[in-house]
């Protein structure tokens, strides 16, 4: 899989790049790259993103955008609001490198997040309808691609109506409280999947990037 080469960027280069305060922690926030997507999720994120800010103030957020036709429908969440917020075009990698966590619309996104090193909240919500239409067909204990693929939940994963401010604030305590070193060998026999062979020389290219 092509993703196994992923890599986190420089921080100090990013922080340049964007203009970001070295003091701060970074949560990045992706809701999709489908203007449906972004259209159901957003006001989620927005109200997430307020709350959680108004307990920790030490935060700074991170919204990395794959069009800008997709923009205003971001921006509109904020206007009027003081928050500490960067809103880019084409900055996933960039902002997940220097990010301590995400909370990602379910897709591939989720797999660049763990990739580079940066554990994820995968959330994934449609209208009831067509929930109701597709709960039947599934046959799956996971939907998120990190669990999927390590065949177990290892991040949290908030489908339908476990979607709400408080199941989010909760699990980005969750992933805060296990600590990164919960997460890196998980992450890293992922990689080696995806690399499809050669596992003992991927953890050692990966354990030499953690260095």
């Amino acid at each position: 899989h092509p993703f196994f080469k992923l890599n986190k960027e420089n921080k100090e280069k990013i922080l340049k790049k964007y203009n970001l305060n070295s003091s701060k922690k970074f949560l990045s926030v992706l809701p999709g790259s489908r203007k449906s997507e972004v259209i159901n999720m957003m006001p989620v994120y927005a109200d997430f993103i307020k709350k959680h800010y108004g307990k920790f103030r030490d935060y700074f957020y991170l919204i990395p955008v794959a069009d800008k036709e997709l923009l205003p429908i971001i921006n509109k969440h904020f206007d009027g609001e003081d928050l500490p917020i960067k809103i880019a075009e084409q900055s996933i990698k960039d902002f997940l490198s220097i990010s301590s966590l995400s909370i990602v619309t379910s897709g591939t996104a989720t797999l660049e997040s763990i990739l580079s090193f940066t554990p994820c909240i995968t959330l994934y919500k449609t209208n009831w309808l067509s929930y109701l239409i597709i709960k039947p067909l599934l046959k799956i204990d996971f939907f998120s691609l990190p669990n999927l693929i390590s065949g177990k939940e290892i991040l949290p994963e908030l489908l339908q109506s476990e979607v709400n401010i408080e199941k989010i604030i909760s699990s980005v305590n969750l992933i805060q409280k296990n600590g990164f070193n919960f997460y890196k060998d998980e992450f890293i026999k992922i990689r080696e999947n995806l690399r499809g062979g050669g596992a003992e020389k991927a953890s050692q290219e990966i354990l030499k990037l953690l260095n």
